[in-house]
């Protein structure tokens, strides 16, 4: 991959009706060439123009930085490059879990299920459940902050819509509302 550059700057004999001096660069992935064209067919490297070492220096290093983004940028594939363009920032949204109206709130990095978020607020300090796990079906939640299951038994809700399946299989993503009430069996 060659990128080439020019620019075009006065000539320093102003009654010559010459062109002016055209200078390129040329970046390569491996090395860095500057060659200014003068009309008069001689050819010079555009680096001793510079009068200072610390001029030479700096655009060296300017044109290294520019040679460099352009080979990154050229190398990352298109995919990626359009998606980070089409990538969004979105707010994160905390998710609740509520025990007969009290929220509590957390924040969860990726879908998990309903008893891995509880077994998260309860290591956070927020609340307190005990379970019990019945083989092939998973966990049954028999006391919540306290509360223990007795003539009426905790039932979970997801977004205000009662869940059909248990606690350790039922995922939940973030900004999700999960509610806990006493309610009788039947």
């Amino acid at each position: 991959m060659k990128i080439l550059h020019s620019a075009a700057t006065v000539s320093s004999d102003a009654k010559s009706e010459t062109s002016p001096n055209t200078n390129h660069f040329i970046c390569v992935p491996s090395r860095i060439l500057f060659l200014s064209v003068i009309n008069s067919a001689r050819a010079e490297f555009f680096y001793f123009m510079l009068k200072t070492k610390t001029q030479k220096l700096i655009l060296i290093g300017i044109l290294l930085v520019i040679c460099l983004a352009l080979i990154s940028i050229y190398k990352t594939p298109n995919t990626n490059r359009q998606d980070l363009l089409n990538k969004q920032v979105l707010p994160v949204e905390n998710t609740i879990l509520e025990i007969n109206n009290i929220k509590y709130e957390t924040e969860i990095s990726d879908q998990i299920s309903v008893y891995d978020f509880m077994t998260q607020l309860q290591n956070e300090g927020k609340i307190n459940f005990k379970d019990k796990t019945y083989p092939g079906m998973g966990k049954f939640i028999e006391e919540i902050n306290g509360v223990k299951n007795g003539n009426k038994y905790w039932i979970y809700y997801v977004n205000n819509k009662k869940a059909e399946i248990g606690v350790s299989n039922y995922k939940i993503k973030s900004g999700d509302v999960v509610s806990w009430k006493l309610e009788d069996s039947y």
